[in-house]
């Protein structure tokens, strides 16, 4: 009885997995995908919960998305063969279009790799810089090099996505049968517009080099502080086209990455971190300069961002009227300095203000009364009557 029912069984296997069936082709695709859907989830949980790698929770932020697509799409692309049913001018465009997804959703996740693996180096140089924060003597230097390396990865990372979307704009186009001759059409009837978009494509061309040029040179990278046709700041962002400036009043400032290689700019964290900034100050001459220096130096050594290094308060300039006064401190970065220049700067106005107001800066003139002619006979008139004058003129006389 039990060989008849196992007979009966395995013969309604095979007639529902026979061609005929139109029912099987679905449920196996359905089957399949629901099962690769399943599986990324799984995989994406484990990610998530049962590992501590900071680069597994990247690659679910930038890659969960678009690999949930890749699981999907390859598993309909993986079944669709066995739709034996469907008219092949219907199937075909429908397996076209899902091959041309898998390719954009690759692509997609290829990025997110490339972005998961720069996030989770950038993130543990930032964890070796606040590390190094307790350490004053090898923390500058280390802080430098994780700059460094900061901006290679950003570089670095720009070229290989723009090689993947090369890549995948390219395998796209070569799903299409007509793609490799319309190509080759173009190069070779092409040439002359070639060439005037190349000279067009001058400037974007030289920018592109100059990227390249900068994260092996190492001229310029995140954090410096640089001068280019006098606009200064701290190097924000280092762009494909340009790089971006943070000035002292929080503007942005966009410099093209040609301007840094064919003139002259200047880099004040080329070698160190620590920079020299002072301002200026207005005064009268009559000020005791030996008590306001040392206020300032007093003040200074009580500042949280000084180095420790140098605080200098000299005259720099003799006008007419006033006496000008550099003051200038050390620290260890461009923000600290800005800070430290925006504290020093009010205490020495209000040290002045209030200790030596006389000697804040005066304008010095000479008022002269212009006089008419009616005023100089009425002088003279006077004097001709005043009785000294008299007794001189009789003196002569006799």
């Amino acid at each position: 009885m039990s060989t008849y029912n196992t007979t009966n069984q395995n013969s309604t296997v095979l007639n529902f997995l026979d061609n005929d069936n139109k029912l099987f082709p679905i449920i196996l695709m359905a089957g399949v995908t629901v099962a690769s859907m399943l599986l990324h989830l799984a995989l994406a949980h484990i990610l998530k919960s049962r590992t501590g790698w900071l680069f597994d929770h990247a690659i679910l932020k930038y890659c969960k998305i678009p690999s949930f697509f890749v699981f999907s799409i390859s598993a309909i692309l993986l079944t669709l063969p066995f739709i034996s049913d469907v008219d092949s001018r219907l199937l075909i465009p429908i397996q076209h279009t899902f091959e041309i997804l898998l390719i954009i959703f690759s692509t997609w996740t290829a990025v997110g790799v490339v972005k998961a693996v720069v996030e989770t180096i950038a993130f543990s140089n930032d964890n070796n810089d606040s590390n190094d924060n307790n350490s004053s003597n090898s923390g500058s230097k280390k802080k430098k090099e994780n700059r460094k390396i900061a901006t290679q990865l950003l570089v670095a990372s720009r070229v290989v996505i723009s090689i993947i979307f090369t890549l995948g704009v390219a395998c796209v186009l070569s799903t299409f049968p007509t793609a490799w001759n319309l190509g080759m059409g173009l190069v070779a009837s092409a040439s002359i517009i070639a060439l005037i978009l190349g000279f067009a494509a001058r400037q974007t061309l030289t920018n592109l080099l100059a990227t390249l040029q900068i994260a092996l040179t190492q001229s310029v990278i995140l954090g410096d502080y640089v001068v280019v046709d006098n606009y200064q700041g701290v190097v924000e962002e280092i762009q494909s086209q340009y790089i971006v400036l943070k000035s002292i009043e929080e503007k942005r400032i966009l410099v093209p990455l040609s301007k840094l290689i064919n003139t002259t700019y200047e880099n004040w964290s080329r070698s160190s971190e620590k920079l020299s900034l002072g301002f200026e100050l207005y005064v009268d001459y009559g000020i005791p300069l030996d008590d306001l220096r040392n206020y300032f130096i007093s003040e200074v050594c009580k500042c949280e961002y000084w180095d420790q290094r140098n605080a200098l308060l000299y005259i720099s300039d003799v006008r007419e009227s006033v006496l000008v006064l550099t003051a200038r401190m050390t620290t260890t970065n461009f923000e600290k300095g800005n800070k430290m220049k925006i504290i020093m700067r009010e205490k020495l106005i209000e040290y002045i203000t209030t200790t030596y107001p006389q000697y804040l800066p005066r304008i010095r003139n000479e008022t002269v009364l212009t006089r008419t002619g009616i005023d100089s006979m009425k002088k003279i008139i006077s004097k001709m009557e005043d009785p000294v004058l008299d007794d001189y003129i009789l003196n002569e006389k006799s």
